[in-house]
């Protein structure tokens, strides 16, 4: 089974701003493929969804698999991936299918960010120097997955910002 299903490719897209802290590859600014920034909002029509800023000290680049991604102080990078009519689970079984995929890990959290079966589900993990922050969530039709990552030192000064950037996020109807 090697295809690239939900799984793989909602772990490629950890796997590669991972690979591109620990690499300290330079990114070149983009916008998303199928969205776009207007003003401080990165709007992606297709899928339904708006998400904001997080504030200037953070740039837009592209990371294969990504719908927006964004480099910030210290190297960190932050990103939203989007899948929509895939096969839905719970946000916990989803998260954990995505936290197997990303290889050798030690797992240092992992919650329910409020009330029910279907709310969103975080996860922080170290992968070798690097701490990384996934939530993953369902609205409507549609699997959400954010991704922090960082080293040791950019990713506590970093979770601010992720966390309003999250906050941010809105879904709309999806333009047909």
């Amino acid at each position: 089974m090697g295809g690239r299903g939900p799984r793989s490719t909602r772990a490629s897209t950890a796997i590669a701003i991972g690979a591109a802290l620990a690499a300290g590859v330079a990114l070149a600014c983009a916008q998303g493929k199928s969205g776009a920034w207007t003003g401080a909002r990165f709007v992606h029509a297709g899928r339904g969804y708006e998400v904001g800023s997080p504030g200037t000290a953070w740039s837009p680049i592209a990371i294969d698999g990504a719908d927006v991604s964004l480099v910030g102080p210290g190297g960190a990078l932050m990103s939203l991936s989007s899948r929509c009519k895939a096969p839905l689970a719970p946000p916990q079984v989803l998260a954990r299918h995505l936290r197997f995929s990303i290889g050798d890990h030690e797992l240092l959290e992992s919650e329910a960010l409020g009330e029910g079966s279907d709310a969103p589900w975080r996860q922080h993990l170290r992968v070798g120097d690097l701490e990384i922050e996934t939530i993953t969530a369902l609205r409507g039709e549609c699997i959400f997955d954010w991704v922090l990552a960082a080293s040791q030192d950019a990713f506590p000064p970093a979770q601010p910002a992720f966390r309003q950037w999250r906050e941010s996020f809105s879904v709309r109807a999806p333009r047909s």
